[in-house]
């Protein structure tokens, strides 16, 4: 009809040129070389496009090369002759459109192909901000996946010159880069999946299917040319790798869904890539051609992809979940045995300090009055009681003989071992102060009884002063500090000192020295 015209859905010519003729009485048509092919056929319209010439007829902005359909009479045929030269494989759609449908066609195409790149870009970003989120490197070879999809389709269909004008060069030699860049991008994302073992239990023979990928993009790297071979070289590749990944698909994929959703998403690829061989070597005829193959398999892998990795976080949310639950979980058991433990121990250290309370309290009644009068003496202390039990203690006891017996005394360490030692000892002071005549006497019994039980290196300290009724004092000191005498009379002060080892010493080397002094009224001793 007339107005209307031709378009070739391809990007992949080189060079075209077209052929509008109409029967017509040959003598009246030129006797050229395209007329000697046809016959009896004259040249109503011819178009030429070439890529390598810049004055030739450039792919329009709407979509590839179309050529309007010269007018001619009514009830009148147009046959179409079309010459090719391409370097690639070329399978592509020759349609005949009137204005109005062409229209229509253009706009629903549009409408697809906006779609397509606008979920593509969307799904790109996504993955792109998840990775820089969480730092996953699946998400990054997700979205340089994606990347390649974007760039292998406009390299093959060219939908790009729709909305952008870009040189037919670029436009034809962008797939040499753009199918490498997709075969490496899926062997990254193919890898990644196969080697998440350790987290999936993948068994090693599936890792080991993922090295044909690389290797095979290296070999489609090596021979890399602009053959017509590269299309088809290209899918059979990625068909051979999804039939591997198959085949291993079933004994290694037991409760691994996320694995099996993003492998099984390669089977669309892998169908719609036979569809392309069997129609290259016309197995089958070009009328079951699946246009859009990469459209149609990257739109439905990327929203595998995107389920894949959902399904994926939200395992390992659940999984961390689960052992946040089980962190929980012992913490609360670990806190009910520390609550008991705790329990345990302050009902012990409230009957300890209720022992040592008692200990104290009987510790404080063996001391004698603040003050005291004897036959010979007055005597008055100072005793900072310890906070609990000490070692210290002193007593004033009344001899046979009417003669006093005062001693004051420090056993080594604090606490509870000073006080034991000093109940010891106490009891030996208060029996041989009575049956002894003399401090030295007495000090070396004490001694002797003390080694005799303790096998422990515990020690204490003495200093022992005997007054009889005539105001003679005789005393020594075992290792403690030097007491003083002051002399009323004299108005002076003396240190009373005397050689000694402290009490708890080895008894063939324990020595004490022994000395006396006369007192009078009003004298005052100080320990």
């Amino acid at each position: 009809k007339n107005g209307s015209f031709i378009e070739f859905n391809s990007t992949q010519i080189d060079k075209i040129e077209v052929y509008f003729l109409i029967l017509e009485n040959k003598n009246n048509c030129p006797s050229n070389l395209e007329f000697k092919l046809i016959s009896n056929q004259c040249i109503v319209s011819k178009f030429n496009f070439d890529i390598n010439k810049t004055n030739s007829v450039k792919p329009i902005k709407d979509r590839f090369l179309v050529f309007p359909i010269p007018d001619v009479t009514e009830n009148s045929k147009i046959r179409t002759v079309i010459k090719i030269k391409s370097d690639y494989s070329l399978l592509f759609r020759v349609k005949f459109f009137e204005k109005y449908n062409y229209k229509f066609s253009k706009e629903k195409e549009y409408l697809f192909i906006g779609f397509f790149y606008g979920f593509i870009f969307i799904m790109m970003i996504y993955s792109l901000f998840s990775y820089i989120l969480m730092k996953e490197r699946l998400y990054f070879y997700f979205f340089i996946y994606t990347v390649s999809l974007i760039l292998l389709d406009i390299s093959i269909t060219g939908s790009i010159i729709i909305f952008v004008d870009i040189s037919n060069w670029i436009l034809k030699n962008s797939k040499i880069l753009s199918m490498p860049f997709a075969m490496f991008s899926i062997a990254l994302l193919v890898k990644k999946v196969l080697s998440l073992e350790e987290v999936y239990k993948i068994e090693k023979s599936l890792i080991e299917v993922a090295r044909f990928i690389p290797a095979f993009v290296l070999g489609y790297i090596l021979i890399l040319d602009n053959s017509n071979s590269i299309q088809l070289l290209f899918l059979s590749i990625m068909t051979f790798s999804c039939i591997l990944i198959g085949i291993t698909i079933r004994p290694s994929f037991k409760g691994n869904k996320f694995a099996l959703l993003v492998l099984s998403s390669f089977f669309p690829l892998l169908i719609l890539s036979i569809n392309n061989i069997l129609v290259n070597f016309w197995v089958i005829p070009v009328e079951f051609y699946i246009w859009n193959t990469i459209k149609i398999t990257g739109a439905f892998q990327v929203v595998v992809f995107a389920f894949a990795l959902s399904y994926k976080l939200r395992i390992e949310q659940g999984e961390i979940k689960h052992k946040e639950n089980q962190i929980e979980t012992a913490i609360k058991e670990k806190t009910g045995v520390l609550s008991k433990t705790i329990q345990k121990l302050e009902k012990k250290e409230n009957e300890f300090n209720l022992e040592l309370k008692l200990a104290h309290e009987l510790q404080n009644e063996m001391v004698p009055a603040e003050k005291g009068v004897y036959p010979l003496i007055n005597y008055k202390y100072y005793y900072e009681f310890p906070v609990t039990i000490g070692g210290d203690f002193f007593d004033i006891i009344v001899r046979k003989d009417d003669s006093i017996g005062v001693y004051i005394a420090d056993a080594s360490g604090h606490g509870i071992a000073a006080a034991l030692l000093t109940f010891m000892y106490r009891t030996g002071f208060s029996n041989s102060i009575i049956n002894t005549n003399s401090p030295q006497e007495m000090l070396q019994e004490i001694n002797s009884q003390a080694t005799n039980v303790m096998t422990t290196h515990n020690y204490m300290t003495c200093f022992l002063v005997f007054l009889d009724t005539k105001g003679n004092m005789t005393y020594s000191s075992a290792g403690h500090r030097p007491a003083f005498i002051y002399r009323r009379k004299q108005n002076v002060v003396e240190i009373l000192a005397t050689k000694g080892f402290f009490l708890g010493m080895d008894k063939n080397i324990f020595s004490i020295e022994e000395k006396k002094t006369k007192i009078d009224i009003g004298d005052r001793i100080l320990l």
